[in-house]
């Protein structure tokens, strides 16, 4: 598949049939992503991918069960139909074959680490200035995991909903210290073919200094 038809005929998938990924191909598809750029090469990305349907199903339940007691929150008010829809788009990962969780690490560059805190910058000002290099990195890796999937014939779902649950879905999912929860890719045989979204054209997010 030629790189512009597959960039171009990605869409995100909601609904997925029952057919299995085979592990081969999913091997594939991570080796892929491990081929993104990272700041340093530090490849700050690990995947666990879940076929188990129970455990999908848990981490379902864990989402459903954070959003419900976030809708006990007293400033939630005329919030309260949108977290509720939570509960639908923030569950996709359960009605496919396979979710990918996605890891990720913190960014480990010596001057961030050590110079900068030095200096007496904290977490969140260096966070700041450097622009997360770790969060840079693991959206190459997810664009490149969602496009090797899609050559494949697969589609995805790059799911953000989830992470109220963060914390609740780390307790599920074998995550060593140091590693957190960052995203979840729901993956799968597409059951529907989506249209393409509207998208800002080039005059409008391009700007060219001579």
């Amino acid at each position: 598949m030629e790189l512009w038809e597959a960039i171009g005929g990605r869409r995100s998938i909601r609904h997925f049939t029952e057919d299995p990924v085979p592990e081969g191909d999913l091997q594939r598809i991570i080796e892929t992503a491990g081929l993104a750029p990272s700041g340093g090469n530090q490849q700050m990305w690990r995947f666990v991918a879940v076929y188990n349907r129970e455990l999908r199903e848990k981490m379902r339940q864990t989402v459903i069960n954070k959003v419900d007691e976030m809708l006990e929150w007293p400033e939630v008010g005329e919030l309260a139909p949108r977290l509720k829809s939570i509960k639908g788009y923030g569950t996709y990962f359960a009605d496919a074959p396979v979710a990918i969780a996605v890891l990720t690490e913190p960014y480990r560059s010596p001057l961030d680490r050590v110079l900068l805190p030095a200096h007496g910058l904290s977490y969140e000002q260096i966070h700041k200035l450097r622009g997360d290099p770790a969060t840079q990195s693991l959206g190459a890796a997810i664009m490149t995991l969602c496009l090797a999937a899609y050559g494949l014939g697969y589609g995805t779902l790059w799911m953000s909903g989830p992470m109220y649950a963060k914390e609740e879905l780390e307790k599920l999912l074998p995550i060593d210290e140091g590693w957190r929860l960052a995203a979840i890719v729901a993956l799968g045989v597409p059951a529907e073919n989506p249209a393409p979204r509207p998208r800002l054209g080039v005059s409008e997010i391009l700007r060219i200094i001579h």
